[in-house]
């Protein structure tokens, strides 16, 4: 196999998933944290517009908090209670004491005339402070891949 193809089989294989899975060109922001920890997710922009209502959502369909401008009222969804923290000065989102469970896509999305998702983070929770073998060894494979590319 020549050098292009195995390239061309990095690319669709790494780099294609990264580029679409994004959200309107977004940039999804990674976050690695372990079990217990809590972790603050902040509002990444501000939306080009005026908005009525904020919300926060895990894997684009279950909302974790929801807050109305208008009326400074929020409302944590039952199956977060306890367990997370909002604050409407600047609509940050923390998790507290996070579990594997709670490993997912989370986004912000104020709403008004127009929708904008204004904070989008891919949150990842491990059970240890070290990244697996696994993991080391792919990141070396990866590495040495690039390197070998680069030399020819």
């Amino acid at each position: 196999m020549t050098l292009t193809h195995l390239l061309v089989i990095f690319v669709v294989t790494f780099i294609n998933p990264l580029i679409f899975n994004t959200v309107s060109s977004d940039i999804i922001q990674p976050i690695t944290a372990q079990r217990g920890q809590s972790v603050q997710l902040s509002v990444q922009k501000q939306p080009k517009t005026a908005f009525d209502d904020l919300e926060w959502l895990k894997d684009k369909c279950d909302v974790v908090v929801s807050y109305n401008v208008k009326n400074k009222s929020e409302h944590i969804y039952p199956s977060y209670k306890e367990r997370v923290v909002f604050n409407t000065g600047n609509y940050s989102l923390t998790l507290k004491n996070i579990q594997e469970k709670d490993s997912g896509l989370y986004s912000a999305r104020a709403s008004g005339e127009s929708d904008f998702d204004i904070g989008l983070y891919n949150v990842t929770v491990g059970a240890s402070s070290h990244g697996s073998t696994t993991e080391s060894v792919s990141l070396i494979w990866i590495f040495l891949f690039l390197l070998g590319a680069m030399m020819i």
